[in-house]
């Protein structure tokens, strides 16, 4: 088993020259040629510097987010997509001078108090302390999710595989992660 890390776009325009056998990303993928299982939906959670007025807030209204800065990462991330798409719902504007090339990134420069940003549920977990410069809040009375899935080509003949791959993802984050809504 190899395992590597990169942008998701990269990562499925390789799946499709052949360079990986299977990719966990962000759904919807983007190919005909591919067959994607889903694994879970995660929850995003809005990230604020620690001296935000809101993070004073218990949670923030989507009616709070109008003309609040958010930062997203490159487009080669589904998840720019989304947060895009957000921004215009909420009225919120997607700060386009800076990028973040990971979420690390996207995390350091909402700490630095360059604008909000949308941070998954599992890297909320495992990268947010109780020191950290980044506190994060749920929306009122809405939950905005992304869908994570495993992908691989059509034309592989390891789809049992894969799926049994799948079914031992989705019983570890079901055990192991609450706040995941597994398929």
């Amino acid at each position: 088993l190899y395992v590597r890390e990169s942008e998701p776009r990269f990562l499925e325009d390789e799946l499709g020259r052949g360079v990986h056998d299977l990719v966990l990303t962000q759904l919807p993928a983007v190919s005909k040629e591919h067959v994607a299982e889903k694994l879970f939906a995660e929850p995003l959670y809005l990230a604020l510097a620690r001296d935000h007025p809101l993070a004073k807030e218990d949670s923030v209204s989507v009616s709070q987010l109008r003309d609040l800065d958010i930062l997203a990462l490159s487009q080669s991330y589904h998840l720019y997509d989304q947060i895009s798409s957000l921004c215009d719902s909420f009225g919120a504007r997607l700060v386009r001078d800076y990028e973040g090339t990971s979420l690390d990134a996207l995390r350091v420069m909402v700490g630095m108090g360059m604008g909000a940003a949308f941070l998954p549920a599992l890297y909320v977990h495992s990268e947010l302390t109780a020191r950290s410069e980044v506190i994060v809040r749920k929306l009122k009375g809405r939950t905005i999710t992304r869908s994570v899935g495993l992908v691989w080509r059509k034309s592989a003949g390891r789809g049992d595989s894969y799926r049994a791959i799948a079914g031992v993802i989705r019983d570890v984050a079901s055990r192991r992660f609450k706040d995941l809504s597994v398929s």
